[in-house]
């Protein structure tokens, strides 16, 4: 029901039930030190870690998490007024819009009277010129795509009016190109401790 607990259950596989203060989770003292994560995998398979977000890092302690497990390379909002890629007064709601996370990012007409829609729209379609982008790629053969979401929409009101009224709201996970096949590719049931062990 939080980000930094969805990510770490996702990531790991282990259940965050610590309260997170900056007390407890800083550069000086490493995040759940004895977990071993993804990404601690894949740094010892000698991949490449980037973790890229329009806000700051240090939210919930997610900077921690992925300096500890993975030693991942991190572009947050810090990193891009570092990189002088926005305006130093730059900020909208959380740090800066998904549009700017995608360089390649275009500007679509809105088709909705409500904006949220519009927003769900344009990143759905961003999101999908990034993947038909990945699929030209010489290393897609050996890429698998894995999209995950951290909690349930926090527009609660937003979906009651948008949906029948038992619509039962769900976290959207997606695996692409995977190198092991099933026939149950569909609404499988599972938690945010599962994607884990799965990737």
């Amino acid at each position: 029901g939080w980000t930094t607990g969805g990510i770490v259950a996702s990531t790991s596989g282990l259940p965050l039930t610590v309260p997170l203060t900056i007390r407890r989770f800083s550069d000086d003292k490493p995040f759940l030190p004895g977990a071993y994560a993804l990404g601690d995998i894949l740094m010892k398979e000698g991949y490449q870690q980037e973790y890229l977000i329009g806000s700051d890092a240090l939210f919930g302690g997610r900077k921690f998490y992925f300096d500890t497990h993975g030693n991942y390379h991190i572009f947050d909002l810090k990193e891009a007024y570092n990189e002088h890629k926005l305006p130093e007064d730059y900020h909208v709601f959380w740090g800066y819009e998904d549009e700017k996370l995608f360089t390649f990012a275009k500007h679509y007409k809105d088709q909705y009277p409500e904006q949220l829609s519009n927003i769900i729209r344009g990143n759905s379609i961003k999101i999908g010129e990034f993947i038909d982008w990945l699929k030209k790629q010489p290393f897609y053969n050996d890429t698998t795509i894995v999209i995950m979401g951290d909690h349930t929409s926090m527009a609660a009101e937003y979906i009651h009016k948008t949906y029948d009224s038992d619509y039962e709201r769900t976290v959207m996970n997606v695996i692409i190109n995977s190198q092991k096949k099933t026939a149950f590719n569909h609404q499988r049931l599972f938690t945010a401790f599962d994607l884990y062990p799965t990737i």
